[in-house]
């Protein structure tokens, strides 16, 4: 094939085979690594710039190697972009000797800085309900990360990744929740034969494996004031101004907390009205559909207040998909594979949809520009 190309391009042919540099070689393990980890910065580049300026989420779990030896702790950005798309992007991976507050600030920091990530524009966390993590996730509200009311980790039944990542699935869950363990509770004890109070009782025990803080249940709550279904029904001004007031304090300071009460009454007549607005269903499309018909302009604080619901981490399903991959990559045959090489391969693997938007002349230019090569490329 080489020789084939060789045979139509005269520049081609004076550096191939026979022709080239016997100094330069670039199907050295060495130099697949510096490509693959251009790739890699590419897309975490990619991902800060859709971050911007954006409040975000960070979905954090960690786990051993396949040899239990490797401490290794997977790092997921959660954000809305400008367009109103939610997404949840795998961004590095880090190696780390012990699970403590003080070292997992440092690591986050680190991470954060590196790609000009304001911590103070962090606005959740997110863990596996059953990683020895949640004790250390608790304190870090001592250690000031992050500004917001809302650092309440993850909504999540310990053990299952596979629950969705959808706030209104959530909400759906939590208005449920109640009187649906009262209806089970009543055929465990007056069931009609003992498969149904076996059903029931099995039931009533998957519900209840969920762990919902008294807080975080306040929170779900009063956001599902947004929730635009059934005619924006559950449209409350006092709670929506609640939630404000109690999670994100620091987000409408002074005078915007004044526009936003003015924003929402004027919001609720005009929703109600618009035909593109009137018939939304969750949330997700109320985000979508304010910014294509350009009222998040209009009403910027509630769509801002609709963003910072929206990044809410629910789920560690992408953390988990990490790991996953991991494990068909660093392999007993792979055993010594670097950590920056495994995070690389990581990023690329599973943010696949970000790295196919580049060039082979773009990753080639920063190739060359990487350093002196011994031979140009064309």
């Amino acid at each position: 094939m080489v020789k084939a190309f060789a045979s139509y391009n005269d520049d081609v042919a004076k550096i191939v085979l026979k022709n080239a540099p016997k100094n330069a070689k670039y199907t050295s393990p060495q130099i697949q690594k510096e490509i693959l980890h251009i790739l890699s910065t590419k897309v975490r580049n990619k991902i800060r710039e859709d971050i911007g300026d954006a409040k975000f989420c960070i979905l954090v779990d960690e786990a051993c190697d396949e040899f239990k030896r490797e401490q290794l702790m997977a790092f997921v950005l959660r954000y809305v972009e400008k367009d109103g798309f939610l997404q949840e992007c795998f961004f590095d991976l880090v190696h780390v000797k012990d699970i403590t507050s003080l070292n997992f600030k440092k690591d986050l920091c680190v991470v954060l800085s590196h790609y000009n990530l304001d911590v103070h524009n962090l606005r959740g966390q997110g863990y596996d309900g059953a990683s020895n993590m949640r004790g250390e996730w608790n304190d870090l509200d001592e250690l000031e990360i992050g500004r917001g009311a809302n650092q309440i980790g993850t909504l999540q039944r310990p053990g299952d990744t596979r629950w969705s990542s959808h706030f209104d699935s959530v909400c759906n869950l939590l208005r449920l929740f109640g009187p649906t363990c009262l209806v089970l509770e009543n055929i465990i004890k007056d069931g009609s034969n003992y498969k149904s109070r076996g059903d029931a009782d099995t039931a009533f025990n998957t519900l209840r494996s969920f762990q919902f803080s008294e807080k975080a249940m306040k929170l779900i709550t009063l956001s599902s004031a947004l929730d635009p279904r059934d005619g924006y029904k559950l449209f409350n001004v006092e709670d929506i101004c609640t939630l404000v007031d109690e999670f994100y304090p620091q987000d409408f300071m002074g005078q915007e907390r004044i526009i936003l009460t003015f924003q929402l009454q004027h919001y609720k007549v005009e929703v109600l009205a618009h035909s593109h607005l009137k018939n939304m269903s969750t949330i997700f499309e109320l985000c979508r559909g304010l910014v294509i018909i350009e009222k998040s302009k209009i009403y910027f604080l509630i769509d801002m207040l609709i963003r910072l619901v929206w990044t809410l981490p629910v789920s560690t399903a992408t953390t988990e998909r990490v790991f996953s991959t991991m494990k068909l990559v660093k392999t007993q045959l792979r055993n010594r594979m670097e950590d920056e090489f495994l995070a690389d391969y990581l990023s690329i693997s599973i943010e696949k949809e970000i790295a196919q938007t580049f060039s082979t002349d773009s990753i080639i230019d920063d190739f060359s520009f990487l350093k002196d090569r011994r031979t140009q490329f064309l």
